[in-house]
């Protein structure tokens, strides 16, 4: 940290400080009684007279020598404190044990022959012996040549260290500690605070009184400190970008503070929820509404950039009316910016919308066979509730960036209700429309949708993809506005890599003055809205009598002008009362089956509540939908629905017979 403050230092300059003068600072040395401290620290206690002075007198005369020696220029460094011992040699007399080697005759066989020999062997004796031993007299500490006390034997002894040694030596290490100790010293030397934020170090050392503050900047300084004098606690506020060198004092002592104030790369605001209805959306896109929500949340500054740590590849929907959280991690860095690290916490809510009627559909079929890249429908989604199908082949000989999507040109939000989907690119133009019917069927009986935002004079894709030569898309959704105005409705086959060029679904990005242009430039009401696009039929059957038949796309709906009729009622609705009667005394079965009329078709159906689907048949062929057994004298009446399918050939049959 000392290196960051020396860098931080050289990066201001040699600017001056502007301060009143202060003494320089010493360390404190006080006297209590006998006992001498030095910056709160106890050094010494005397506890006897020496050379007739008292012991209160004896700490007095050390704490005035030292004062001499620390108030000077050069002060005094613990390096310079040291100690001196006094000895001398002493002698006295001993009596020991001392062993002594004699001579001794003694009487041993030697060769069978007893013999007399002379032997040493060794003999205890008493002895008395002078002695000479070191005593220490006393031992003085010493600074810079100069003593400041001396231990005797009597006060080592009273001390219960036992020499004179040891108890300077305790004095010399407790003022080395002492002396150590600095006026004033902060926690920290180098400083980064973010901006519009506050940072708190601590301060410590042996100065005491009120601590003042000096900056570099002088007024216009972008750091504010407060100090706290209970706390020994000093706060930076970041009150602008900048640095500077921030000298706090205090009895003449003084620390140097290096304050870089910086702003994080980005901020962050509170993730928007995602908002589902149903519980059947694909987890595929809830985890793109979720990443989106993220990205939005996220407001880099300038020059600097943002990356998604964590990208859910899908999302399981929360239960109706249940919610659920999804942790997003990002990093957001920049030049002269603080890193940011942080996992967003999307919420994502599950909720019922009331029951809306279909108001309008919006058919995107014409032309259905794309000669050249071209906007190819667009209006304003004005009727609140509609239906959007479009169904179109590449037929460019070249590659075509296709978009479904919702143009906000307002400058306010707009949130829509959107749900269903679409299916492609293929070359099976009947699968296709079957494909996209099907998932639409199930999202629309659940309700299960999402409700997204679009910000003021952004897009937002529904699809977007490469649509190579010769292949087909389709695709159905139900969009209900719920709130904001009414964006545009726009598809289109657009160049890849172009400014209209949209990369991800469900993103939004910001309006193009290009897309602006060719918006003015076509007609903001295509001719192919439809209102109301649904038919309810009624038919009976009873047993033993003529066979039912009934067509689904045979009378084509109006456009909204007129000036169109929808051949095939491609994407309407037909809502079937089906009623059976067996008037006879025997059980009866009855069949509902289903008929090409014109060529190769797909359908789905949801018969009394139970899906059936046909992805494809051709004349003469025919499928049996469903078979009701009716008990003697019994009546059964049969909700269907169904749609005419893209790309399938309508109208279509239906036959009851029994």
């Amino acid at each position: 940290m000392k290196r960051l403050a020396l860098t931080l230092a050289a990066c201001f300059g040699a600017l001056p400080l502007t301060a009143h003068a202060q003494p320089a600072w010493s360390p404190r040395v006080q006297v209590q009684g006998m006992e001498l401290r030095v910056n709160d620290v106890l050094v010494l206690r005397t506890r006897s007279a020496v050379g007739g002075i008292a012991p209160a007198e004896r700490a007095q005369l050390s704490a005035e020598r030292l004062r001499e020696l620390t108030v000077s220029e050069a002060g005094l460094e613990p390096r310079e404190v040291r100690v001196d011992v006094e000895t001398e040699t002493r002698y006295r007399t001993e009596t020991r044990t001392i062993t002594k080697m004699i001579e001794k005759t003694v009487t041993r066989r030697i060769r069978k022959k007893r013999r007399k020999v002379k032997v040493s062997v060794p003999v205890k004796t008493k002895q008395t012996v002078q002695v000479s031993y070191t005593v220490e007299t006393e031992a003085r500490l010493i600074a810079k040549g100069k003593v400041l006390a001396t231990a005797t034997a009597t006060e080592a002894k009273a001390s219960s260290l036992g020499k004179p040694s040891s108890l300077a030596e305790s004095w010399a290490s407790s003022l080395r500690r002492a002396l150590a100790i600095p006026g004033i010293s902060l926690s920290d030397t180098g400083q980064v605070v973010p901006w519009m934020e506050k940072r708190t170090l601590k301060f410590s050392g042996a100065a005491r009184g009120p601590v003042t503050i000096q900056r570099q900047s002088g007024p216009g300084s972008p750091v504010e400190v407060t100090v706290d004098l209970a706390t020994s606690t000093i706060t930076l506020l970041g009150k602008s970008i900048g640095r500077d060198i921030v000298v706090v004092s205090r009895e003449g002592a003084s620390d140097k503070l290096t304050v870089a104030v910086q702003p994080y790369a980005a901020m962050l605001l509170a993730p928007q929820p995602v908002m589902l209805t149903g519980s059947g959306v694909e987890g595929e896109k809830v985890s793109r509404l979720v990443l989106a929500s993220a990205r939005a949340s996220v407001q880099p500054l300038k020059g600097a950039s943002f990356t998604i740590e964590t990208e859910p590849t899908a999302v399981p929907p929360p239960a109706q009316g249940k919610s659920l959280t999804v942790p997003i991690a990002i990093t957001a860095s920049g030049p002269d910016m603080l890193p940011l690290r942080q996992t967003l916490k999307v919420p994502v809510i599950s909720r019922s919308l009331p029951k809306a009627e279909t108001n309008a559909l919006l058919f995107s079929n014409n032309p259905e066979r794309i000669k050249e890249p071209q906007t190819l429908f667009v209006t304003r989604l004005s009727m609140g509730t509609a239906r959007l199908l479009y169904h179109h082949l590449n037929n460019t000989g070249q590659n075509l960036w296709f978009v479904a999507e919702l143009v906000n040109d307002s400058d306010t939000p707009t949130r829509v209700q959107v749900l269903g989907g679409d299916a492609g690119p293929v070359r099976d133009t009947v699968w296709v429309g079957y494909r996209a019917a099907s998932d639409f069927m199930t999202a629309f009986s659940s309700d299960s949708g999402m409700v997204v935002e679009i910000p003021a004079h952004s897009r937002m894709a529904l699809q977007t993809i490469r649509l190579p030569n010769d292949l087909t898309i389709s695709g159905l959704f139900q969009l209900r506005l719920l709130s904001g105005s009414a964006p545009l409705v726009r598809v289109g086959a657009d160049i890849p890599g172009s400014a209209t060029t949209l990369g991800e679904i469900l993103v939004p990005t910001p309006l193009s003055d290009t897309l602006q242009t060719q918006l003015r430039e076509v007609d903001r009401q295509s001719s192919h809205v439809y209102p109301k696009p649904s038919v309810s039929l009624t038919a009976k059957h009873s047993v033993g009598g003529r066979w039912g038949f009934f067509s689904v796309g045979r009378s084509p709906i109006s456009a909204t002008d007129s000036s169109q009729v929808l051949e095939g009622n491609y994407g309407v609705f037909y809502d079937i009362q089906l009623t059976l009667d067996n008037p006879t005394s025997a059980p009866a079965d009855v069949r509902l089956i289903f008929e090409p009329a014109g060529g190769m078709a797909g359908a789905v159906f949801l018969i009394d509540g139970q899906r059936k689907e046909i992805p494809q048949t051709n004349m003469p062929t025919e499928t049996v939908l469903a078979t009701f057994r009716l008990a003697p004298g019994a009546r059964k009446t049969i909700p269907v629905r169904t749609l005419p399918l893209s790309g399938s050939n309508y109208p279509i049959n239906l036959i009851v017979k029994s």
